[in-house]
């Protein structure tokens, strides 16, 4: 009723070491066809979340300089208060703290996708640690 040859079976062979090698090839060609068809599933969500995390990075390194200045706006005011005299190397001081606090923010982040993609790599290629 039904034809329920495979695509990749040509004539019928006779020898039952053919017909392992027949089905360990069709075997192969399912798990590479699969394989193919996770990663291609995979590829576009993984990469817009890579993209759209380090694209935030940009943004916290923006508010960190900005929350730097804010504080030392501050600080330079309440110091003002009390002396009369306004300085801008607080200010500037500000500025620097909070572009180092941005920039190590940015060292954390990727440091933690390179050895999240280094275990991936490792889990990929059989090694578990």
């Amino acid at each position: 009723m039904w034809d329920t040859r495979h695509a990749s079976d040509g004539e019928p062979e006779k020898s039952s070491k053919a017909v392992d090698k027949k089905q360990n090839e069709r075997a192969l060609a399912d798990k590479k066809i699969s394989t193919n068809e996770k990663n291609k599933a995979d590829t576009p969500k993984s990469s817009f979340r890579d993209a759209m995390r380090f694209a935030s990075l940009g943004t916290e390194l923006f508010a960190a300089v900005l929350a730097g200045m804010l504080i030392a706006w501050a600080i330079s005011w309440f110091v003002s208060l009390f002396t009369g005299y306004k300085s801008t190397w607080i200010i500037v001081i500000g500025v620097f703290l909070g572009a180092a606090a941005g920039f190590l923010n940015m060292y954390r982040v990727i440091v933690e996708e390179e050895q999240k993609e280094q275990k991936e790599e490792r889990e990929r290629r059989g090694f578990s640690k």
